[in-house]
């Protein structure tokens, strides 16, 4: 195949798409873990989040998704204004930029 050409794309035969509105990261010195969950109001009596996939990255491929991301959530905001957290989402967990 020549170089130039990208790679034709296929799915796994498990490949499998969740929802996920809870996130989770657990890191290391090599690599990160991102886990997306849900969360279950309705589990009765014990409501809780259940965690539908991991995925885990090299640190280089994380800074490649943050570019990705940024990119994308910029040009859908060009289109449809800007995407504003609900006052209650919590990122207090980040480390503050310096």
């Amino acid at each position: 195949m020549d170089q130039t050409q990208p790679h034709p794309i296929r799915y796994a035969s498990d490949f499998v798409r969740v929802w996920g509105n809870i996130v989770t990261i657990n890191t290391n010195l090599y690599d990160l873990t991102i886990l997306f969950g849900q969360h279950i109001a309705d589990a009765v009596p014990d409501p809780c989040i259940e965690h539908q996939v991991a995925v885990s990255m090299s640190w280089q491929g994380a800074q490649a998704l943050v570019g990705l991301l940024t990119s994308l959530i910029r040009a859908h905001e060009q289109q449809t204004g800007e995407s504003l957290l609900p006052p209650h989402a919590s990122v207090s967990s980040l480390p503050a930029e310096a």
